[in-house]
């Protein structure tokens, strides 16, 4: 079994990943584009018809009086099931578009920024739900923040019936993200439930197909060191995890584990870490981003002869110690960067240069 080599990956430097597939035409085939829309709501599609049309009623029926677009951006690559689906539905904040042919998961995201006519939009699996108040909490969060890059707010997992298996953070705080050392431990937020400017999300380069499948994790990162980024602690959307990491395809889940084993050990190089806390921290990570799959994705791998190939085992009662320890004291503590100012006081960012990005490589 072959897995994606993510040693040359670089969390740090975006790259124009809109070039990629310039020459591939979307094209509108159903609805016409509403002008000036305030946020836009781009649902990417790819053959699925189980959930297409929940996908697209939640996104239509917001309790709001903003004006908001849904976008639908089918990558099926001729397949018109979704279109016959979509094509049903008769609303003027409603348009479909079909790429000519496929551009994958990352490039058919990245086209959705691209296409997306509001400032600011927001990207819909076409199998997950936004809860009514989505649009009107997230925009009335801008309006408090309008120099943002992205706000990340909190989310469900569901199954197939729409029954909640994980519960989202519901606390309501609202603060802005500029703590890079909770990015290490657990990302702060990724592309489900967020909303972004279609400018910052642009200029950071997009999607990076080579992080697949966590190439949401690594953009929302590099917002978040040079831009300002903000958390909202409620529960907007529901992220249905049925079918997507499913027994039939355990690559996705080894290639997963591997995405965060590569991501947590280069952030805690960029973060100046003792290299033992690093080892610690990547361990526990991987195992707790097996126990979710196992829990809620239903990934049917065998993780101990995986874990085995990549030098993953769990955390010993003493080494949990330690790490705690650890821990604490990073919460706490001073970074010096190359140039021998202060980066981070407690686990909060300061300021980060190139220079530093660079030299943690």
């Amino acid at each position: 079994m072959k897995i994606k080599d993510f040693s040359q990956l670089n969390l740090f430097k975006p790259e124009n990943c809109f070039e990629e597939f310039q020459d591939v035409k979307s094209i509108l085939k159903h609805g016409t584009r509403m002008s000036e829309p305030e946020l836009s709501i781009m649902i990417v599609a790819y053959k699925r018809t189980d959930f297409i049309q929940e996908a697209i009623m939640s996104a239509l029926n917001q309790i709001t009086e903003h004006r908001y677009e849904v976008v639908v951006v089918d990558n099926s690559d001729g397949d018109s099931a979704v279109y016959e689906l979509v094509s049903q539905i008769d609303d003027p904040r409603l348009s479909y578009y079909m790429n000519e042919r496929n551009i994958g998961t990352s490039g058919n995201m990245n086209r959705c920024a691209e296409l997306a006519g509001g400032n600011y939009f927001t990207i819909l699996c076409d199998d997950d739900v936004l809860l009514p108040i989505f649009v009107e909490e997230m925009l009335n969060k801008i309006a408090l923040a309008p120099d943002c890059a992205a706000i990340g707010s909190r989310f469900n997992f569901i199954d197939e019936k729409g029954n909640i298996t994980y519960e989202g953070y519901n606390r309501g705080d609202f603060y802005q993200a500029k703590s890079i050392f909770r990015w290490l431990l657990g990302y702060q937020f990724v592309l489900v439930g967020s909303v972004f400017s279609k400018k910052h999300f642009l200029e950071s380069g997009g999607l990076d197909r080579r992080a697949e499948p966590g190439p949401d994790a690594v953009l929302c990162l590099r917002l978040n060191i040079t831009k300002k980024c903000y958390i909202y602690n409620k529960v907007l959307s529901q992220y249905r995890v049925w079918g997507k990491m499913g027994s039939a395809i355990p690559e996705i889940g080894y290639e997963a584990a591997s995405f965060v084993k590569k991501y947590t050990s280069v952030l805690g190089n960029f973060l100046h870490l003792d290299g033992y806390f690093i080892e610690l921290n990547t361990r526990q990570l991987v195992i707790d981003y097996e126990k979710l799959s196992k829990e809620n994705f239903k990934a049917g791998c065998d993780w101990e002869k995986f874990n085995n190939s990549i030098g993953i085992k769990p955390l010993t009662d003493a080494e949990k110690k330690v790490y705690n320890q650890m821990k604490n004291f990073y919460m706490q503590r001073e970074a010096i960067g190359a140039d021998g100012e202060v980066l981070f006081v407690g686990d909060m960012a300061l300021k980060v240069s190139e220079k530093d990005i660079n030299c943690c490589l």
